[in-house]
Protein backbone atom coordinates (compact mmCIF):
# COMPACT_ATOMS: atom_id res chain seq x y z
CA UNK A 1 0.00 0.00 0.00
CA UNK A 2 1.31 3.64 -0.72
CA UNK A 3 2.56 5.90 2.03
CA UNK A 4 0.24 8.69 3.04
CA UNK A 5 1.34 11.99 2.01
CA UNK A 6 1.87 15.19 3.13
CA UNK A 7 0.18 18.47 1.89
CA UNK A 8 3.94 19.20 0.34
CA UNK A 9 5.10 16.04 -0.91
CA UNK A 10 1.60 15.93 -2.54
CA UNK A 11 3.18 19.35 -4.21
CA UNK A 12 6.45 18.45 -4.13
CA UNK A 13 6.26 15.34 -6.07
CA UNK A 14 3.47 16.52 -8.40
CA UNK A 15 5.67 19.32 -10.11
CA UNK A 16 9.04 17.21 -9.81
CA UNK A 17 7.07 15.20 -12.15
CA UNK A 18 6.18 18.46 -14.00
CA UNK A 19 10.28 19.59 -14.37
CA UNK A 20 10.82 16.23 -15.47
CA UNK A 21 8.36 15.67 -18.23
CA UNK A 22 7.17 18.89 -18.88
CA UNK A 23 10.19 20.10 -21.72
CA UNK A 24 10.75 17.24 -23.54
CA UNK A 25 6.92 17.39 -24.12
CA UNK A 26 7.11 21.17 -24.94
CA UNK A 27 10.18 20.09 -27.15
CA UNK A 28 8.58 17.78 -29.10
CA UNK A 29 5.62 19.43 -30.02
CA UNK A 30 7.85 22.48 -30.91
CA UNK A 31 9.19 19.99 -33.24
CA UNK A 32 6.35 18.80 -34.65
CA UNK A 33 4.09 21.95 -34.98
CA UNK A 34 6.94 24.49 -35.46
CA UNK A 35 6.27 28.58 -35.06
CA UNK A 36 6.10 30.38 -31.91
CA UNK A 37 3.06 29.51 -29.40
CA UNK A 38 2.42 32.90 -28.54
CA UNK A 39 2.14 33.51 -32.32
CA UNK A 40 -0.51 30.90 -32.62
CA UNK A 41 -4.08 32.73 -33.84
CA UNK A 42 -6.68 29.87 -32.69
CA UNK A 43 -5.09 28.49 -28.90
CA UNK A 44 -9.10 28.33 -27.92
CA UNK A 45 -9.05 25.63 -31.03
CA UNK A 46 -6.19 23.67 -29.93
CA UNK A 47 -6.87 23.96 -26.44
CA UNK A 48 -10.51 22.37 -26.87
CA UNK A 49 -8.75 19.46 -28.96
CA UNK A 50 -6.46 19.12 -26.44
CA UNK A 51 -9.49 19.05 -23.87
CA UNK A 52 -10.96 16.61 -25.99
CA UNK A 53 -8.07 14.27 -25.92
CA UNK A 54 -7.97 14.67 -21.85
CA UNK A 55 -11.16 13.55 -21.59
CA UNK A 56 -11.06 10.08 -23.70
CA UNK A 57 -7.22 9.77 -21.37
CA UNK A 58 -9.45 10.05 -18.13
CA UNK A 59 -12.28 8.19 -19.23
CA UNK A 60 -9.71 5.29 -20.50
CA UNK A 61 -7.26 5.62 -17.45
CA UNK A 62 -11.18 5.43 -15.35
CA UNK A 63 -12.04 1.96 -16.92
CA UNK A 64 -8.29 0.37 -15.88
CA UNK A 65 -8.49 1.19 -12.81
CA UNK A 66 -12.39 -0.49 -12.28
CA UNK A 67 -11.04 -3.13 -13.82
CA UNK A 68 -8.13 -3.78 -11.57
CA UNK A 69 -10.32 -2.76 -8.94
CA UNK A 70 -12.20 -6.21 -9.73
CA UNK A 71 -9.45 -7.91 -10.17
CA UNK A 72 -8.21 -7.42 -6.95
CA UNK A 73 -11.84 -8.22 -5.52
CA UNK A 74 -11.44 -11.62 -7.17
CA UNK A 75 -8.28 -12.55 -5.85
CA UNK A 76 -9.21 -11.21 -2.48
CA UNK A 77 -12.08 -13.73 -2.98
CA UNK A 78 -9.34 -16.37 -3.65
CA UNK A 79 -7.27 -15.86 -0.87
CA UNK A 80 -9.78 -15.90 1.31
CA UNK A 81 -11.17 -19.12 0.25
CA UNK A 82 -7.52 -20.71 -0.05
CA UNK A 83 -7.28 -19.45 3.63
CA UNK A 84 -10.76 -20.64 4.59
CA UNK A 85 -9.21 -24.22 2.90
CA UNK A 86 -6.36 -24.12 4.76
CA UNK A 87 -7.68 -23.29 8.13
CA UNK A 88 -9.70 -27.26 7.86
Amino acid sequence: MLQERTPNQIRDESIKCFNQMAPAKYDAGQEEHGGLLDDREDIIADLRGEAIDFWFYVETAARQLEEKDERIEELEKQVKHYKEIAAR
